[in-house]
């Protein structure tokens, strides 16, 4: 029974590494398809964070960044 245990959190912990890895390496294309991919890394640190609060804050900043966010990726399916 304790090696069936053992044996499940590490699946568990394997899986979750596999999926971090995953969302970081979209999200590092994500930055580089949008032509941030040279920035300093501070500067891109900064503009996220900036990005955040302005984001929280406002229903249609939401929806505007949205829409540029699916343009964006149309354009990238198009080429």
């Amino acid at each position: 029974r304790l090696l069936h245990e053992m044996r499940a959190s590490a699946r568990e912990r394997s899986r979750y590494r596999r999926n971090l890895l995953r969302r970081r390496l979209v999200l590092g294309d994500l930055v580089i398809s949008t032509g941030l991919g040279e920035i300093e890394r501070s500067d891109l640190i900064g503009l996220l964070i900036d990005a955040r609060v302005r984001y929280v804050g406002s229903p249609t900043l939401r929806m505007a960044v949205r829409k540029q966010g699916q343009e964006h990726e149309r354009g990238e399916a198009d080429s």
